[in-house]
């Protein structure tokens, strides 16, 4: 289906309405639950808006597109799914997208990094995964992935470099 973001474009129209359906009915159970009257579009939204853009890692991703094939792994619920990893700019350049909520495991749980190298079609020998927590780095090395904690953009690309994986 063209147009569509990546991850999405398995899913049926029918399902995701129906998401957006569940979406709307868990933020009024939430609003409900705690109690306050808070509009249910504004308690999303605060829930949702934890993410600060890192503008040097988009850069890479958009440098390594072609040469490599990415994937995006994350733990992560639905709601910041829909809300917000999907909305950024560099997400369609992923070539596959796993998501904890829909593998039903999370890092650093062996399934969800076989979910990601079945979806990239590739053996673990070859791929690199950088996280920021480094025993989810170590999740993805008890497979065979290179696992790399990210620390910093210009760490980042050492560790890149040191590997032989240098941006063109």
């Amino acid at each position: 289906m063209r147009g569509l973001p990546a991850g999405e474009a398995a899913v049926p129209p029918h399902e995701r309405q129906a998401r957006a359906g569940r979406e709307k009915d868990e933020i009024e159970e939430v609003v409900r639950r705690i109690g306050v009257d808070v509009p249910v579009e504004e308690l999303a939204e605060g829930f949702c808006d934890i993410f600060t853009p890192l503008e040097s890692t988009h850069g890479l991703i958009r440098t390594l597109k072609g040469k490599y094939r990415l994937g995006l792994l994350s733990n992560t619920n639905e709601w910041h799914f829909l809300r917000r990893i999907r909305k950024v700019p560099v997400f369609p350049l992923f070539d596959a997208v796993t998501l904890s909520f829909e593998v039903g495991a999370l890092k650093p749980e062996p399934e969800i990094y076989l979910d990601a190298l079945r979806k990239l079609s590739l053996p673990p020998e070859t791929c690199v995964f950088i996280d920021d927590i480094g025993k989810y780095a170590e999740g993805a090395a008890v497979l065979g992935i290179r696992g790399i904690r990210y620390t910093g953009h210009a760490e980042l690309l050492r560790e890149l470099s040191g590997i032989g994986v240098v941006p063109p």
